[in-house]
């Protein structure tokens, strides 16, 4: 299983994004049909591409999860669980948001890709 960050959806979506073309090249280099998405995730890439873009790049979004047929998998208690342990771990830098992608990439025992630096560092820590 692949899990994207919501910076890549972002980005992969909204073509004014600075890390639009990036997107699209980690887009080009996966297998999509391994794709599945958070539900969090969901709801994080929703509210910000109807900030920052529009309601009908949100139905774009839609449509590309529809077309990649992409499973939305629901937060459990076990996952609360462990990204409270892993965001009392003073870890400065991450949201909670950040450790609940961390907590449900380690339950799946999924790929996590995201361009936020803090993320992707505190992920190679906290991956084993």
């Amino acid at each position: 299983m692949i899990t994207l960050d919501s910076s890549i959806w972002v980005a992969a979506l909204h073509e004014s994004d600075s890390q639009h073309g990036k997107a699209v090249e980690t887009f080009d280099s996966i297998d999509r049909s391994k794709v599945s998405i958070f539900d969090f995730t969901y709801i994080e890439v929703m509210n910000v591409l109807k900030r920052k873009a529009s309601i009908t790049i949100c139905e774009n979004f839609l449509e590309l999860l529809h077309r990649m047929n992409t499973n939305i998998l629901i937060s459990s208690s076990r996952q609360i669980a462990l990204t409270n342990e892993i965001f009392f771990e003073d870890l400065k830098d991450l949201s909670f948001s950040d450790c609940m992608h961390i907590a449900t990439a380690k339950i799946f025992n999924a790929d996590l890709l995201t361009f936020d630096q803090n993320l992707q560092k505190a992920w190679k820590k906290l991956k084993k």
